[in-house]
């Protein structure tokens, strides 16, 4: 698992011109301040879709 800072890093690492754009580091400020201190720390979690 990754947390959400660590999801961004590694866009930048596997695609630098994505990770640079105005579009995608407006996102990334965005939900830095809605998160906080947990945007560095809360772990992404893998939600399963179910079925009926």
């Amino acid at each position: 698992m990754k947390t959400r800072f660590e999801y961004y890093q590694s866009i930048r690492h596997t695609q630098p011109d994505l990770f640079y754009t105005p579009k995608l580091q407006h996102q990334m400020r965005q939900e830095q301040k809605l998160m906080g201190k947990a945007f560095f720390d809360q772990y992404e979690m893998s939600f399963l879709e179910v079925t009926k």
